[in-house]
């Protein structure tokens, strides 16, 4: 799970970085990962059992990305404000206000079946890439987007 809160952090900053053939500090990042992994699921196995193991995958991922992030950053050459402005703020905002919104929802009702808890990932994904389309896309992408969807549905349409 903690990957997928993080990729869109560092998805596109990753792919950069691999790009310019930095290939050190990749290694680099996926040993530390897989070191402090095993060492945090293995002191907390015992304890916390599965939920040991679960909190040393998160906990490694999130500890070590809180250093290779603004290191990323600085390896390609851009400002970090300039990366929070076009990459951590359009994907988090979104995010952040679907889970709240979700949250809330459930406060008020609460999944009782699987058919509800499918209608809840349905919510969740109709939410996030509306607010996503909405809130981070500009004007060029959200056109972008329309004249493919159009493209892709016209032929068969008509």
């Amino acid at each position: 799970m903690s990957y997928w809160v993080l990729i869109p952090a560092i998805g596109t900053l990753g792919y950069v970085v691999r790009a310019r053939e930095l290939l050190k500090p990749v290694v680099g990042i996926n040993v530390s990962i897989a070191v402090l992994n095993l060492g945090i699921s293995l002191a907390l196995v015992r304890p916390y059992g599965l939920l040991g193991i679960i909190l040393g995958t998160v906990i490694s991922y999130f500890v070590v990305y809180a250093f290779w992030i603004p290191y990323a950053v600085y390896l390609v050459g851009i400002k970090y404000s300039e990366y929070t402005k076009h990459v951590l703020i359009p994907s988090y905002t979104p995010a952040l206000l679907t889970g709240t919104l979700l949250f809330i929802i459930k406060m008020v009702i609460a999944p009782t079946n699987v058919i509800m808890a499918l209608g809840y990932v349905v919510l969740g994904l109709i939410l996030y890439y509306g607010l996503f389309y909405f809130i981070s896309m500009s004007e060029e992408e959200r056109s972008d987007i329309i004249r493919t969807v159009r493209g892709l549905l016209s032929p068969r349409l008509f």
